[in-house]
């Protein structure tokens, strides 16, 4: 197929030749495919085409053509993720679900908040991995001269199981393959803006853990990582976080 193709191509270009018949004889892509994750038939297809391929990773994309229901509603999302989740649990794979952000997710919003759709989406996942694009203004206070190249993006981690990971600026190359930049944040305002933390964490009810507090001052916008990282320190120090 297409995708197929298209990867021999990315192999070619980066010269790893010696790894190609290997990584493309591991990769099975089934088109065109059927597969709807809210029939309970089609997820038993699904768990027995798995456990006879021995699959340790499926990767389902994207989440809209594999649903007859209405993502924005919490009942049909619940029963998708369900059945995603029994496919996990019976087959002992992991999944990549890949989705679409919403109108007006880039103002305040990460990780599975940004998803389109329904919360359950986000918050049935282990960690939420999102891609999106940079606007003029970030392009240049990230030193990015030519601010009409939409081929910039930032790369954010929000991670259920695992230590907080910095975000990454990221270019798209010639082969069609995401290549990094800089690692260590991406500065979105050069301008300071008044941080409230403290009227975060009101909107809350004071009611946090670490990491989701990490997760919702990364979206404020700080002049610097080391002026949010000191701001952070202060409000766990402050308020006694866990």
């Amino acid at each position: 197929g297409w995708l197929q193709r298209r990867l021999e191509m990315m192999l070619h270009g980066f010269k790893v030749a010696e790894y190609e018949k290997a990584l493309l004889g591991n990769l099975i892509i089934p088109e065109p495919v059927y597969l709807k994750l809210d029939d309970d038939s089609c997820v038993d297809g699904l768990i027995e085409e798995i456990k006879k391929l021995n699959s340790d990773l499926v990767i389902i994309d994207p989440l809209y053509c594999m649903i007859d229901v209405d993502e924005n509603k919490s009942k049909d999302m619940t029963k998708v993720m369900n059945n995603l989740n029994r496919v996990k649990l019976e087959t002992r794979c992991s999944i990549i679900l890949v989705h679409h952000f919403g109108k007006g997710s880039g103002e305040g919003k990460v990780g599975g908040d940004m998803h389109r759709g329904s919360s359950v989406i986000g918050g049935a996942a282990d960690g939420n991995i999102t891609l999106k694009r940079l606007s003029p203004e970030a392009l240049k206070n990230n030193g990015v001269d030519d601010i009409t190249n939409c081929n910039y993006g930032e790369l954010a981690f929000q991670l259920r199981n695992s230590p907080f990971q910095e975000p990454m600026l990221l270019k798209l190359g010639e082969m069609l393959w995401w290549e990094l930049v800089k690692k260590g944040g991406v500065t979105h305002s050069k301008k300071q803006k008044p941080v409230l933390v403290e009227d975060l964490l009101r909107g809350v009810g004071g009611a946090i853990n670490q990491p989701r507090l990490v997760e919702m001052t990364w979206a404020m916008e700080f002049s610097s990582i080391s002026s949010w990282n000191m701001e952070l320190r202060r409000v766990l120090r402050r308020f006694n976080i866990c």
